[in-house]
């Protein structure tokens, strides 16, 4: 049945694109919740306290975010595998001349993507990259400033968001037609909206690394 249904490219179409909006919706919270640190040390440590004493909630999220991350990576491979295998030579090259510079590297973004959120889960989360963050978990602010207290790590943050952008810009609107949202009047405006979240996304992420080495944050 499972089987079956992976079959179909309409079914990984519309897995691709519920999962990809669900995390979506966690990005929106989590910038909410990074945005804290604008507040003061007391206000997102003390927000990241009150997670950790909410496990079971804290390990549903993870479990959930880790299923719609891996349903996300498997549909956009076997799809584009896929369109591979059944356009031609003269059909690939129209398409090409015919899809935004955001379509056609929405492969290359993505793989970008998959890679800073590896980096970013042992880096923040398991904390591998950083072990000396370990002795001190609970002190979210000060792994914030010892990180981006350096420039090279600054740097690979931003252009890391920037990246993000580029994703969810076409990701989002492109999730909507898949799931059948497609009308002359209301796609423009889902286009819109994709372009000014992805926008904010961007600034807001990228506020906090460079707030932090400009000395805004210390």
């Amino acid at each position: 049945m499972i089987r079956a249904l992976w079959q179909s490219s309409v079914i990984l179409k519309g897995l691709m694109a519920l999962s990809g909006l669900a995390m979506v919706g966690f990005l929106v919270g989590h910038l909410a919740g990074n945005l804290l640190i604008f507040l003061g040390k007391e206000a997102i440590n003390n927000y990241a306290a009150k997670l950790h004493e909410m496990p079971a909630v804290l390990w549903c999220v993870r479990i959930g975010l880790l299923g719609a991350l891996v349903v996300h990576v498997l549909s956009a491979i076997t799809l584009t595998r896929r369109n591979r295998q059944s356009r031609s030579q003269s059909y690939a090259v129209k398409h090409a001349m015919g899809s935004s510079l955001a379509s056609r590297q929405m492969a290359v973004t993505g793989t970008l993507v998959l890679l800073y959120i590896i980096y970013h889960l042992a880096h923040f989360t398991l904390k591998w990259t950083h072990p000396e963050f370990q002795h001190n978990p609970g002190d979210v602010h000060g792994m914030i400033v010892a990180s981006f207290g350096h420039p090279l790590l600054t740097l690979s943050y931003v252009l890391a968001m920037v990246m993000v952008g580029f994703h969810l810009h076409h990701g989002i609107q492109s999730a909507f037609e898949s799931l059948g949202f497609y009308h002359s009047f209301y796609t423009p405006l889902v286009r819109k909206a994709a372009m000014s979240l992805a926008m904010v996304l961007v600034v807001g992420f990228s506020s906090v690394p460079l707030a932090v080495y400009f000395g805004f944050i210390s």
